[in-house]
């Protein structure tokens, strides 16, 4: 058969986000939080497993120490389900001292989480347009 193709004569091409390990991912991500979402505090973050006192595992959690603000991500998850947990609770991170701060999930929190998401979305590992959008602390405008 002078048809067939061949294996060797496949060629697939992988764009750098493919070949990107999860971890080379998560600290992209982390790289561009820290330069699109600036943080109040100074930020660490690890990720380990994280367990409440019933021993069940969860997703991460933001706690602040001495000034500082702590993240930490379950490495029991599946890196996607990582970087998740890593946008979600960046959103804590940039609103930690906002109007709403004994509010886990509030307003204030819902549109932070909302601009990260929506830049992440575009931003695709740097594949995207990355000049569209930079976030600021100052308060919204709500609209009636």
């Amino acid at each position: 058969m002078s048809g067939a193709i061949k294996l060797k004569d496949i060629r697939i091409k992988l764009t750098s986000i493919q070949m990107m390990t999860g971890t080379q991912k998560l600290r992209k991500t982390m790289r561009w939080l820290r330069q699109k979402f600036p943080a109040p505090l100074d930020v660490s973050v690890r990720c380990n497993v994280i367990r409440d006192r019933s021993g069940r595992t969860y997703w991460g959690e933001v706690q602040e120490r001495q000034g500082k603000l702590f993240v930490r991500i379950n490495n029991r998850k599946s890196h996607p389900l990582m970087n998740e947990a890593l946008l979600h609770e960046w959103a804590h991170v940039i609103t930690w001292l906002g109007a709403e701060r004994d509010i886990h999930h509030g307003g204030e929190w819902g549109l932070a989480y909302a601009r990260i998401f929506d830049a992440f979305q575009e931003w695709n590992y740097g594949q995207g347009n990355t000049d569209t959008f930079t976030y600021s602390h100052e308060k919204p405008e709500l609209r009636n």
